[in-house]
């Protein structure tokens, strides 16, 4: 599920379903401006470890092949957004409950870094706490879902955090 399905939802999606369950009341980073388009920088065709496709288009994405199990598509629109801080983008897409859950990415050269911070154990909650300055995460009580309130720059430090981030690789191939 962390593969590349877990993917910036592949850098994009996963409006389905989620892999994380820290979830956002607001888009992520809050008071960044929503992006309307991918970054040229970030379009084209990437590939991860187990030979799955990602396509970054200009508005939209597509990973794996359409019609087929596992397959993900999405346009950005309001419940698809994308913003940025510095070189980190974060693709937020709203879930059934109305929070906001988020993939992280960052292009490094040729390859898309895809980051998830997800809740496993109160040692990660304290970590997510010490991180975020301005309230605490607190649970939903809801599928045991954890609503948080980070900065961007907090946000990016809890992708850095080897111990609560997930990281997935892509190597763009176009």
């Amino acid at each position: 599920m962390k593969t590349l399905y877990s993917l910036f939802i592949v850098l994009i999606a996963l409006t389905i379903s989620s892999c994380s369950n820290l979830v956002y009341q607001k888009p992520v980073p809050q008071h960044n401006q929503v992006l309307t388009t991918f970054p040229k920088n970030l379009q084209g065709t990437y590939v991860d470890s187990n030979q799955d496709t990602l396509f970054i288009y200009p508005r939209s994405y597509q990973y794996g092949k359409v019609g087929r199990m596992g397959s993900f598509s999405g346009e950005l629109n309001k419940e698809l957004i994308l913003k940025n801080q510095g070189s980190y983008y974060f693709l937020n897409f709203q879930d059934n409950d109305g929070f906001w859950e988020l993939i992280g990415a960052k292009l490094d050269s040729n390859q898309l870094i895809l980051y998830f911070v997800d809740i496993k154990t109160k040692e990660d909650v304290d970590i997510i706490n010490s991180v975020i300055k301005k309230g605490k995460v607190k649970s939903t009580r809801h599928e045991g879902k954890y609503v948080a309130n980070p900065s961007g720059e907090e946000m990016i430090e809890l992708f850095n955090h080897d111990f609560i981030s997930e990281k997935s690789f892509l190597t763009k191939i176009r």
